[in-house]
Formats: structure tokens, sequence, C-alpha cells
């Protein structure tokens, strides 16, 4: 079976999930969603990202993978609230050299087991907006997260997906409310109607 994937980026607060509900929930693709209340090392990674930052970013690309495996064999469309191109992003940004080489290799493999999706939704957002979608949230894990390091995370998902060749379409993500349908209506026409056949 032939399953076309988007997969969704953008800085953390962004919109991805909300996004990606909404397509789920008005279109026949199906949603992927990230389950990081079982990344076992995401507390520690927060807490102090030196010293935990190799298996937290191992860990989710795995995990990413292993999603979309499970949903690929019952569905022809999928949208997924993450991005293996942000996994590799992040991991740029955290790792040093070395574990860097390792990372590469287990990312070939991923797409060698799930291939690249076919479409990147970046969800652009100025970083102030950002911070308070955090604050109002209210994940424990996230509320020490500072402007710098979301500027810095975002920076280097745009330098990632600047060079690579799946195609990306960038969505102002502060302008649209993805919690009004009227919105996503008008976002998907606008930005994704060939995409999604509508």
């Amino acid at each position: 079976m032939i399953v076309m994937r988007i997969e969704i980026c953008g800085g953390i607060a962004s919109g991805k999930t909300t996004l990606t509900h909404a397509i789920d929930k008005i279109t026949t693709f199906h949603g992927v969603y990230e389950d990081f209340l079982t990344n076992t090392f995401l507390d520690d990674f927060y807490s102090n990202p030196d010293i935990y930052c190799y298996e937290t970013e191992m860990s989710f690309l795995l995990q990413h993978m292993h999603q979309i495996k499970k949903k690929m064999q019952y569905t022809s469309g999928l949208v997924c609230d993450f991005s293996c191109e942000q996994d590799f992003a992040y991991a740029q940004n955290n790792l040093s050299a070395r574990a860097m080489k390792s990372f590469q290799l287990m990312y070939d493999e991923v797409y060698r087991e799930i291939s690249q999706p076919d479409v990147i939704i970046f969800l652009k957002c100025p970083f102030h907006v950002l911070k308070d979608r955090i604050t109002v949230r209210n994940r424990k894990n996230e509320q020490d997260i500072g402007i710098l390091y979301l500027e810095k995370t975002v920076r280097q998902l745009e330098q990632r997906i600047s060079i690579t060749d799946i195609p990306v379409i960038e969505i102002d993500s502060h302008y649209w409310d993805f919690r009004e349908q009227s919105e996503v209506y008008d976002v998907l026409t606008l930005y994704l109607k060939d995409i999604l056949l509508l």
C-alpha cells in the first residue's frame, strides 16, 4: 500500500498537535501523535541536557519511526504532529560530533524503513508567542524553557529544512488559529488543497 505522509514541525507550542487534530478530523488523513509522556528520558534531559541528550534524541527518532510503521498498515494517508527532520535538527543542536555520527546512521536506517515524508509543514511563530503558549499549557518539564533555547532550536530546524529535498510548506501559526474550524478550512484550501485532495 502506498501511504502519503505529511509531517508537521515547528517550535515547541507552535500548534503542531492542534493542526494535526484538525486535519485528522476533517480529511481522510489519520493523525499520528507524539507520545512524549512515554519518553522516560525527557524529564532528565530538561533538567540536564548535556548528560541525557544522546538517549533522548535517539529515543524520539525510534519512537516516531515505530508510530509511523504501525499506522502505515491501516491507512493511505498520515499526518504526524512531529517530523523526523525536526529530530535531526534537535540532534544537531544537542549532540557532539561523535554522537551525531551515530545518530546519522540511525536516521538513514529510519528512512530506509519508512521512506521520507511526502510533505513537511513548517509552523512559523514568534518566539515570545511560543514562550507564552508554553506558560499557558503548563507542562511541568517545559516551564524553564527560555526564549534563547526556543530561538536556537527553531533556527537549527529552519537550517535543516532549507537543505532538504522534501517539499516544505510554511504556515504562520500565529496568524492562523487552528482551533477554529473555519480558519482550518481556509488554511487547508490555501496551502494543502492539492495534497489533501479537497
